[in-house]
């Protein structure tokens, strides 16, 4: 399965909060590649110091994510 930074990428240029928070990813070399929720929730809220917007963002985007990989996963089953 994808990881959330690499789902997350595809979104560069999208003019939403999921596209300001995949530029975001992008240029932050410290940003978590990872799938797992907790880390990058970890990572938004006591090392970048994110804000309320930025962690609806990840929020709204994490369950996408999550929505969207399930599905793919049923589909190639």
């Amino acid at each position: 399965m994808i990881t959330f930074r690499d789902w997350l990428l595809k979104f560069r240029g999208v003019d939403l909060p999921i596209g300001d928070l995949a530029v975001h990813a992008a240029y932050d070399k410290k940003f978590p590649n990872t799938r797992d929720y907790d880390v990058v929730h970890h990572y938004l809220i006591y090392e970048v110091k994110a804000s309320t917007e930025v962690m609806m963002a990840f929020e709204a985007a994490y369950d996408y994510y999550k929505n969207s990989s399930s599905v793919y996963l049923r589909i190639i089953k």
